[in-house]
């Protein structure tokens, strides 16, 4: 296991590999978050200003624990939806920062939420990634139609694979992707 430390800002901060990371205060009191992506060498790491809030919009619990594990462990803080309903209310009261967001959920299915998101004039720009089970390509198309910035099919995404799109996803908009 690789071992590495950095002085940032003041404070020295030690990771081991496999994506440790740790969230700490500079000598005037600002937050940030460190973590290390793969361990390492020093021109792996990279250093936020503010905690990356992910949400998981997933009814099958394993399958969100198995994905929110690997994500915080990355570093990210993420809050898990049960159905539609709930992430599309959880979206509006509190923005993450990126969306997971299944299709086939309870109560309001994700292209119902989806479209609700790009109406409303707050959440409108939140990164959406499509994590489904079904690869049918009209189902596909009708999501990347509706915004989203990738359709994803779960048994073909690793958790690791999620976790590492995050920050190219974040910084992709619809605009940019020619939608």
């Amino acid at each position: 296991v690789k071992s590495a430390g950095q002085v940032i800002s003041g404070v020295v901060w030690e990771w081991g590999g496999g994506g440790a990371g740790g969230v700490g205060r500079d000598r005037f009191g600002v937050g940030f978050w460190c973590w290390s992506v793969s361990g390492g060498d020093r021109g792996e790491y990279q250093v936020r200003d503010k905690e990356v809030r992910v949400r998981f919009v997933e009814d099958d619990p394993a399958v969100a624990q198995m994905y929110k594990l690997k994500l915080e462990l990355d570093g990210y803080a993420v809050t898990v939806a049960p159905d539609g309903v709930a992430g599309l209310r959880m979206a509006r009261e509190s923005r993450p920062d990126m969306i997971f967001l299944d299709i086939r959920l309870p109560k309001m299915d994700g292209f119902a939420v989806l479209e609700e998101l790009r109406a409303d004039a707050d959440p409108k720009d939140i990164p959406v990634v499509i994590l489904s089970n079904y690869s049918y390509q009209e189902l596909v198309a009708r999501g990347l139609n509706l915004g989203a910035l990738e359709y994803l099919i779960k048994s073909e995404t690793t958790p690791a694979k999620l976790s590492k799109g995050v920050e190219g996803w974040r910084s992709e908009t619809t605009e940019t992707r020619g939608r």
